[in-house]
């Protein structure tokens, strides 16, 4: 083999090099994007009092070919619930917390604020929360919701027909979910709609 075509193979294959890095720095920047999977293990109500509700939803957040990040994650139905004069029927959820194991609403009515607010202490903020590739989170959105009351009294909660939507930096995730009332409840204030 002489002189010049060794350097021919040496130019092709360093050309051929080139190619392959090029075409991996493309998959890697442009065509593999993250993707992004919900998935809701759990949506416990109970009634209080008309008007005054405790829930607990338990989700599994996880993040596939690169880092998420959460923009907004919210529950809506189409009765405007938690205001019936202005018309709100979506809930924006700001903090979560990690998944502690138990539903609290085991907890007495009496206990559960000061249950949730011992939980909060190692809460996270929704907006800009980051899920590592290949990273699982198991949450919890634990709330006690106070609706408006209307001018003929309380409308009664809907247990069926909600939607839960989370959005993230790659795509959003909806999930249609019914409510499950918890053996605590003390107010017959649910309609099946």
């Amino acid at each position: 083999m002489d002189l010049e075509m060794a350097r021919t193979i040496a130019a092709f294959g360093g050309l051929g090099l080139g190619i392959i890095n090029l075409g991996i720095l493309a998959h890697k920047e442009y065509f593999r994007k993250p993707t992004f999977r919900a998935s809701l293990h759990g949506a416990n109500i109970r009634a209080i009092e008309d008007g005054t509700y405790d829930i607990q939803l338990n989700l599994e957040l996880s993040s596939r070919g690169g880092n998420v990040y959460l923009k907004e994650i919210y529950f809506i139905h189409q009765t405007p619930i938690f205001n019936p004069g202005k018309g709100i029927n979506k809930r924006t959820v700001y903090k979560a917390v990690s998944y502690p194991g138990y539903c609290s609403l085991n907890s007495g009515a009496e206990h559960f604020i000061s249950k949730a607010k011992e939980l909060y202490k190692n809460s996270f903020n929704i907006v800009n929360a980051k899920l590592e590739n290949k990273e699982s989170k198991l949450v919890s959105v634990i709330d006690r919701i106070c609706t408006e009351r209307y001018m003929d009294g309380f409308w009664e909660w809907p247990e069926n027909n909600w939607t839960l939507e989370i959005v993230t930096s790659a795509n959003s995730v909806t999930i249609a979910f019914c409510f499950e009332v918890h053996e605590s409840n003390k107010s017959n204030s649910f309609t099946h709609s």
